[in-house]
């Protein structure tokens, strides 16, 4: 995961499996593209909430969870 690009990030995000609404928060709270695999590494939930709030993402905290935990997932 340290070495994936910024489009590998967004490949991922797309399989999480989430609802489109749910995807396009996601996708835009990663920045469309300008997140690194190194970055998503070290993104914590705090974060992760904060960027899925910038983007009124009404379940930031849960989104963030989801997506965390399918990082932590892929880490493994």
């Amino acid at each position: 995961m340290e070495q994936w690009s910024e489009e590998q990030v967004t490949t991922w995000a797309g399989m999480l499996g989430l609802p489109p609404a749910s995807f396009t928060a996601v996708q835009e709270a990663l920045g469309h593209g300008e997140l690194d695999g190194d970055e998503l590494q070290g993104l914590t939930k705090k974060r992760f909430v904060k960027l899925l709030s910038k983007v009124q993402s009404p379940d930031a905290a849960s989104l963030a969870d989801q997506g965390l935990e399918q990082r932590n997932a892929v880490q493994a």
